[in-house]
């Protein structure tokens, strides 16, 4: 995680020192593409990636991102902050899956 934040901007989620997750991003002035979000184990489902997911969102105007079509996980996390399906690029990743 540390050598992705030299690297990029982001927010780190912590409690009492425990990582708990975080949220990289590319900032594109008045828009922002969200690179990764992750969220320890033990601390899923509660909320967490929504609320990195919004404190970013108070300081950009549009969020954008790309996501396999298979993550079921974060897919949802995604739709429930309200973000919508722009297009697909077929047979993006290795496996042959799209992204969308």
């Amino acid at each position: 995680i540390e050598t992705h934040f030299e690297s990029q901007k982001g927010f780190l989620l912590q409690e009492s020192g425990q990582n708990l997750g975080y949220l990289l991003y590319l900032n594109l002035v008045e828009e922002a593409e969200i690179l990764r979000i992750g969220i320890h184990p033990d601390h899923r489902g509660k909320g967490l990636g929504k609320y990195l997911v919004f404190t970013l969102k108070n300081f950009y105007q549009k969020l954008f991102l790309e996501v396999h079509e298979k993550n079921r996980p974060a897919l949802s996390l995604y739709e429930s902050c309200g973000f919508q399906k722009i297009g697909i690029r077929k047979k993006y990743y290795s496996d042959g899956g799209n992204v969308v």
